[in-house]
């Protein structure tokens, strides 16, 4: 673990430290699987239907350069890099710095070693991550972001996210979180205590849905905010070669039965409410099909056409 308060990134020789670090470390297990804390993980795993485990090998941190005289007064704001020693021109900034540092880590590791941070990065540092966990969700303003759509997710799909859930079932004061997670096709990260059992319920439906789906969930270009036919309504779509998979947002206070998707019909394609597990005869003609659904307020859905 490094702990570098008032590290520059932009310091050519803190960033070549930092990236053999984390070279040297990929190696070396954080923990024994088989301790008391392993056998929380695997008893957690079972709860929430999962085989699958994540070890934290290395953690690192590092502050913007700044004087320790400006560190309160500037809290909160872009570290200014003002050391005259470190490499470069006096006035770096650590959102340049953080990127030279992934893109220097990036190629220090081996491919097959996911690199990921907390926190959605900027755009500039995405294209040297793997993935990111997020637990950000009380800062969105569904007023003017149906869903709490993530436009990460779509602007970087091969950026994972992972959406963190713990604290209990309102962590971030909203249970609608589990859904707004779906709705956009990130993965949880889920921490697991606090939950109580309804929350595992919908956290086993929602891995099944994305193992069942998986493919259509990787998209390398999922579509947001595709037109829906119902006011309040919103809908996002992930494709795969087989199929197409709508996930659906009911922004109302009440439940809404009717039409939902006008979309293109190929021959001999079928229809799923994948969330309720029944199949739709939707009306055809013209080549489209109208796709109905029941969703109750503020609940999620999710549609499948099947080629």
């Amino acid at each position: 673990m490094i702990a570098a308060e008032m590290a520059c990134r932009d310091h050519m020789h803190r960033r070549e430290a930092v990236a053999r670090h984390n070279a040297a470390e990929r190696s070396t297990a954080a923990r024994d699987i088989g301790n008391a804390g392993g056998a929380g993980i695997a008893r957690r795993n079972r709860e929430i239907g999962s085989a699958e485990r994540h070890i934290d090998q290395h953690h690192a941190r590092a502050l913007a350069c700044q004087r320790p005289r400006e560190s309160k007064r500037r809290r909160g704001r872009a570290g200014i890099a003002r050391g005259s020693d470190h490499g470069h021109p006096p006035g770096g900034t650590t959102l340049a710095g953080e990127r030279a540092l992934f893109e220097r880590v990036k190629t220090a590791i081996p491919q097959q070693t996911a690199l990921y941070t907390e926190y959605c990065p900027p755009d500039i540092i995405a294209p040297y991550l793997d993935g990111a966990y997020m637990h950000a969700l009380r800062l969105a303003r569904p007023e003017v972001s149906p869903g709490y759509l993530n436009t990460s997710r779509f602007s970087f799909p091969d950026l994972r996210l992972f959406q963190i859930t713990n604290g209990g079932s309102c962590y971030d004061g909203i249970w609608d979180g589990f859904y707004f997670t779906l709705f956009n096709g990130m993965r949880i990260y889920s921490l697991a205590w606090g939950h109580d059992d309804e929350a595992f319920v919908l956290l086993r439906r929602i891995r099944e849905l994305y193992g069942e789906h998986g493919e259509a969930f990787c998209d390398p270009a999922p579509r947001p905010l595709v037109a829906t036919l119902a006011a309040g309504l919103y809908a996002n779509e992930f494709s795969s070669a087989k199929e197409t998979v709508w996930t659906i947002w009911n922004d109302r206070y009440r439940t809404y039965t009717g039409d939902v998707l006008s979309v293109p019909h190929p021959a001999g394609a079928g229809y799923r409410d994948a969330w309720n597990k029944v199949d739709l005869k939707p009306r055809t003609a013209g080549g489209r099909a109208v796709l109905p659904i029941t969703i109750g307020p503020r609940e999620i859905g999710v549609l499948v056409q099947r080629r």
